[in-house]
């Protein structure tokens, strides 16, 4: 061989390959090891190559080992295995070859059973289940089922297709919308000029309301609209199905949310669905069919395990369809075909004889239908008849009702055996009949109630103390254990006596005593069975006699003078107590010598607890009202509506020595301190319904409940007896029921329970009867409570002092005053009382009677400004000492809190107001309402109306004053457009002075204004207007079906383009009962009771309290920080000039866990606007200079907090 090299060794090492050695890893199959020369392992490597080119050119390959190989089913020839590499592979080849040609054999020969004999594995994505079976191959075609492979994979690549299909057009339609969009945001540059054009069918930018709905191009321009920013466009498109044509995307979107919600709410979340498919039947695919051979799993469709509503629907309907049709299987096989048109019929009666004994039991077997053919088949050729009475005695008889009963008359039964007669019975008919071909029959149960016959009240006679009675006609004879029982009920079917009898004959005779003259009672018999079974008779009135007492009226002049006038251990009554210091006076109504009612007004010498004091309950709040009795009336002589605690009053029973009950009424006169008249009534007709409250009022929070008791003043007979009372009316914004438990004799409670819904006022009616078959009627006010809505919440009270009187504005501030203390120690209350005396600006500008100008003077007479709302009156000595005005009206004192509770007395809104009429009789003229100074004027019922929605309502138009409020402080921005200044609950104290008067008046201008509309009946009875003085009637103005015209304060708008609405739908609540005259002091605890409860509270319960205070100032109420948007070392510098408020929810400084605000009403509130700026903010904490960064995305609001 030649050198590859040809012995030129230029550039190498003079060094023998026999000194280099191998230090790889031993080479086992070529035998070469770590450290053998590389001359040996090159030499190594040339023999293994050379012996296998040789082996090639010979042919050796094939005689390879395949030792490792399995052969399993090849055999080469005569059942011998592949011995080398070459017999195997050719065997294989041939194979192949074989099969190929088989298959294509047998494709030509028969390409149907090839394509249902050849099997082809599916893709994994093309894979399905069938039943409880994973499909992973399946044949090429089975054309008896078109099912198969290419079936399934065709349906597969069409799904794809259909995907792929449904993105491009995706795709396209974002292409189009993005460009769409792109020309709206830009335009398009035409010839050097910005325009923009749209083709027919693309989208357009369009301006749409806060709704979602398309704003016309002039109307988006016009008017000025408080809100965070201007009004942004939006895409139109066309909708083919949910609305029609083309819409803005934002109203489509809100279409198709209802449309999901409506969906969702109809099926149940996808948590539900999921969890009902849950409840098929576990291994119900395995459970054999009902009808047919097989599983469940086997019925084309099932699905073994649902995972689609779809799944589980289509399983359902399997599974019904299935259970049907076994059904029908085995009433078609079970049901003999010559039984179908056989009917029986069994109708047992009790027959009775004249005097109402048992007779018979009868059984009526004519509504069978047998046809000719048949017999009976039971035992003797019979039907089998079975009675069993309640002990379980059993009588047995047969009847051939084929053959006789089913068309003649019916069977009776005279005697059965042992069974009770007089009890309740169980007849069983075992119906049998057959024609030798058929057998058919039933089992009919009856059940026969005995009730036994009601007999005759034959006579009957009273007396004005008793009733005697006799009954005839008695059917139920005398066995052991039944009774016979006669009732007597008094007129509200309560039993007052029985009569018990175990044995009797025909008749039955008794007589009750004991009773109330000229009463009506009832008379019931009941009849009770030996087997309990108990038969109660409609009840006979009967009426004792009238009494032979006189009702007796005795006045003044006609009293007894001295306590020996009284019958020893004769029934007495105090009527009335007083002291006048010098002799300590008694009214006393008792009985004389001759058993006749007497008055002694004597003195005494016990002292009583207070100087004057007089038993029993006013008939009426109004102490001109009169009572009847016997026929008489007798009226309140010398008494007036302005009477404060007198009237006729109830004083109770009393009974005479003879036993003749007398019902006492005494005239009370608290001016003069006496009992000027006293009436003894024979009879207890008299009663009187009175609310519980002193003013007639109840008050219930919106969607609260409340206890509404009414007061019986009068005699109810009995106090075992409850009185019967009855709802006539239901409210219109709730439901009432009656509460039994917590009722009595003398008081009806009623649970009212509000819907939740807008309102200002409410009412139901309810009736009484009481044991003399007496009636009373009484519609029952409930007005809305607003609950205080935080533990901090200041209540300020305006008062006008036009009309109230320094002494009443002294008493009302006393009471306030009181409330507050009651608040502290029912829930710890913190807040504040202010109070506000309202002047007459003059010029009709400032007028205490504006009402609404009150809120809009908490906002304008921050920091010592002159408000444009209200005029604080002055006087020294007098309101310049009442008044307590709110720290922020000061200069420099900072703005108003997040919440407010305000009371605004007055009782006029003509003379120094704007808004109504100086009489009723003007209805809503005069001025014509709702009052308006156009666009200049800013003093009229419109533009305060504007100001009362900016307040409320972040969406609606600012009115004038709305908009100089905003521009009069910009830089501290304590009411920034897009928000509220605070919430508040105001509540309008209209004091009444005269039914016609101005007053009047302004409670029909308040009342319309707060309703916004006509009112139905049951509201419009809630609001008590008035009292006993001065009742106010509005019904001709505001009662709806009987005022004309419309409520002026429904719809229009105000000068900014702001619908009117009623005020409840800003939180004023107007209270309109309380007169001229009234004790607005502590002393008088009902006024005091009455303005705790329109705040939902009860002195003592924590009911309706508010569990949350306002937003704390950060770090201290007098805490200033420094603000610099990019540089704390700024910030630090800028403390000793620090002006910034800040709050925040905990009032821990720098609190990294919640927002800060440059407002308390910001934070409690949480208003985005008033949030602090991102930056650094510094202060001074006790001489140290400490700083932080603010973050408005959070998690962290403050960052870096450090020392500067």
């Amino acid at each position: 061989m030649i050198p590859n090299k040809s012995n030129n060794t230029n550039g190498c090492s003079p060094l023998s390959s026999n000194c280099v050695v191998w230090q790889g890893p031993d080479l086992d199959c070529i035998e070469i090891c770590n450290g053998d020369t590389i001359s040996d392992v090159v030499a190594k490597i040339a023999e293994e190559i050379c012996d296998t080119a040789r082996a090639a050119t010979r042919g050796r390959i094939a005689d390879s080992e395949i030792n490792g190989i399995v052969q399993k089913c090849i055999t080469v020839s005569q059942g011998r295995s592949a011995e080398n590499l070459q017999e195997l592979l050719q065997f294989i080849i041939d194979k192949i070859c074989e099969t190929d040609d088989a298959l294509s054999r047998s494709a030509a020969a028969d390409p149907r059973g090839f394509a249902t004999a050849y099997a082809m594995p599916l893709p994994e994505t093309a894979q399905f289940d069938q039943g409880s079976t994973r499909i992973k191959k399946q044949v090429l075609y089975d054309e008896t089922t078109d099912t198969g492979w290419v079936i399934t994979i065709g349906n597969y690549m069409a799904g794809l297709q259909d995907s792929v299909t449904s993105i491009q057009n995706t795709l396209e339609n974002h292409e189009e919308r993005i460009a769409n969009l792109e020309r709206s945001a830009g335009g398009t540059t035409i010839g050097g000029a910005r325009a923009t054009a749209y083709g027919a069918n693309t989208v357009r930018p369009t301006a749409v309301d806060v709704n979602g709905n398309p704003v016309a191009p002039n109307a988006a321009a016009a008017g000025t609209t408080r809100g965070a920013g201007s009004m942004s466009g939006s895409e139109r498109v066309v909708s083919k199905y949910l609305l029609s044509g083309a819409v803005t995307v934002s109203r489509l979107t809100l279409e198709i949310e209802k449309a999901y919600f409506e969906l969702r709410r109809a099926t149940g979340m996808p948590s539900d669905l999921l969890k009902a498919i849950a409840y098929q039947q576990q291994g119900l695919a395995l459970e054999n069919r009902l009808n047919g051979n097989g599983n469940m799993g086997l019925i084309n469709g099932f699905t073994g395990s649902p995972r689609t509503v779809a799944d589980a629907i289509r399983n359902l309907w399997i599974t019904t369809n299935d259970m049907r049709a076994a059904v029908a299987d085995i009433k078609a096989n079970t049901t003999p075909s010559g039984c179908k048109d056989i009917q029986f019929s069994c109708i047992a009666t009790i027959k009775r004889k004249a005097s109402g004994a048992y007779d018979h039991l009868s059984l009526d077997f004519r509504g069978s239908s047998i046809p000719t053919g048949y017999s009976d088949s039971g035992t003797g050729r019979r039907t089998k008849i079975t009675i069993t009475d309640a002990s379980l005695n059993v009588f047995t008889t047969f009847a051939d009702i084929s053959g006789k009963y089913q068309n003649n008359a019916p069977l009776q039964l005279v005697s059965l055996g042992t069974v009770d007669k007089t009890s309740n019975l169980s007849v069983k008919v075992e119906f049998a009949v057959s024609n030798d071909v058929n057998d058919c029959g039933e089992t009919v149960n009856l059940n026969v109630t005995n009730s036994s016959p009601c007999p005759s009240l034959s006579s009957s006679s009273s007396t004005e103390n008793s009733i005697s009675y006799t009954y005839t006609n008695i059917g139920l004879t005398t066995t052991s254990g039944a009774s016979i029982a006669v009732n007597l009920l008094n007129s509200l079917g309560s039993v007052v006596q029985t009569k018990t009898y175990t044995t009797w004959g025909t008749n039955v005779s008794g007589s009750f005593s004991g009773l109330t003259a000229g009463t009506t009672y009832q008379l019931q018999f009941q009849m009770t069975t030996k087997a309990g079974i108990t038969t109660t008779c409609s009840g006979d009135l009967l009426v004792t006699s009238s009494p032979s007492c006189t009702s007796l009226c005795i006045k003044q002049p006609s009293y007894s003078s001295s306590i020996t006038d009284q019958k020893s251990g004769a029934n007495s009554i105090e009527l009335a107590v007083y002291n006048d210091t010098l002799n300590i006076y008694q009214w006393l109504a008792t009985f004389d010598n001759t058993n006749t009612p007497i008055v002694i007004y004597s003195t005494i010498t016990t002292t009583p607890a207070v100087a004057w004091s007089h038993t029993g309950d006013f008939v009426s709040d109004n102490p001109t009202d009169s009572i009847a009795c016997g026929g008489v009336t007798y009226t309140a002589t010398g008494m007036t509506t302005a009477m404060e605690d007198s009237g006729w009053k109830y004083a109770g029973a009393l009974t005479s020595p003879t036993g003749t009950i007398f019902y006492a009424y005494a005239l009370v006169n608290s001016i003069t301190k006496t009992i000027t008249e006293v009436v003894f009534c024979c009879d207890c007709k008299q009663i009187t319904l009175l609310p519980d409250p002193e003013y007639g009022v109840f008050y219930c929070t919106t969607g609260g409940n409340t206890d509404c008791k009414i007061n019986v003043i009068g005699d109810v007979s009995s106090a075992v007896v409850q009185p019967l009372w009855t709802i006539v009316s239901q409210p219109a914004s709730g439901t009432v029921s009656y509460d039994v438990a917590g009722s009595s004799s003398t008081q009806g409670c009623f649970k009212y329970t509000n819907d939740g819904t807008e309102w200002t006022s409410d009412s139901f009616t309810v009736k009484f009867k009481n044991a003399c078959n007496t009636t009373a009627i009484i519609n029952v006010p409930i007005v809305k409570a607003q609950t205080l809505t935080h533990l901090d919440e200041d209540i300020v009270v305006f008062l006008d002092t036009t009309t109230f009187s320094f002494a009443d504005a002294v008493k009302i501030k006393e009471t306030f005053n009181s409330i507050k203390a009651a608040l502290v120690s029912t829930f710890s209350y913190t807040g504040n009382v202010h109070y506000i005396p309202l002047g007459s600006g003059g010029a009709g500008t400032t007028e205490p009677g504006d009402y609404i100008k009150h809120i809009r003077g908490l906002i304008d007479s921050q920091n010592g400004q002159t408000s444009l709302s209200i005029d604080i009156a002055s006087g020294v000595g007098t309101w310049d000492t009442w008044k307590s005005l709110p720290g922020y009206f000061s200069a420099s004192s900072g703005s108003w809190p997040a919440s407010f509770t305000v009371f605004s007395f007055i009782n006029q809104t003509n003379t120094n107001g704007n808004y109504g009429s100086a009489l009723l009789a003007n209805g809503f003229t005069t001025p014509t309402q709702p009052t308006s100074g156009g666009t200049t004027n800013n003093t009229e019922y419109k533009q305060d109306f504007d100001a009362v929605l900016n307040i409320n309502d972040t969406t609606s138009h600012a009115g004038a004053w709305t908009s100089a409020i905003h521009a009069k402080y910009p830089a501290t921005g304590d009411w920034k457009t897009g928000s509220i200044p605070f919430v508040y609950n105001h509540f309008i104290i209209n004091m009444i002075t005269g039914s016609i008067n101005e007053s009047a008046a302004a409670a029909l201008q308040i009342l319309a204004a707060t309703t916004g509309a006509k009112m139905p009946a049951r509201n419009f009875f809630g609001s008590k207007i008035g009292g006993v003085q001065f009742p106010v009637d509005l019904q001709a103005y505001l009662l709806d079906g009987v005022a004309s015209g419309t409520n002026p304060y429904t719809g229009g708008t105000g000068t900014s383009s702001n619908t009117i609405v009623g005020l409840e739908n800003h939180h004023v609540v107007p209270h309109m009962y309380f007169e001229n005259g009234i004790d607005w002091s502590t002393t008088n605890t009902s006024v005091k009771a009455a303005f705790l409860a329109m705040m939902g509270i009860k002195e003592g319960s924590l009911l309706n309290a508010p569990s949350t205070s306002n937003c704390p100032r950060m770090h201290s109420n007098s805490t200033l920080f420094a603000f610099d948007a990019s540089s704390s070392s700024t910030a630090c510098a800028g403390v000793g000039s620090a002006a910034i408020e800040i709050w925040n929810t905990t009032g821990t400084v720098f609190d990294p866990t919640v927002k800060a605000y440059n407002s308390q009403s910001g934070c409690t509130n949480a208003q985005s606007v008033y949030e602090l700026a991102a930056g650094w903010y510094a202060y001074d904490d006790g001489g140290t200079r400490k700083r932080a960064q603010y973050v408005p995305a959070g998690p962290n609001y403050w960052i870096n907090s450090s020392t500067c």
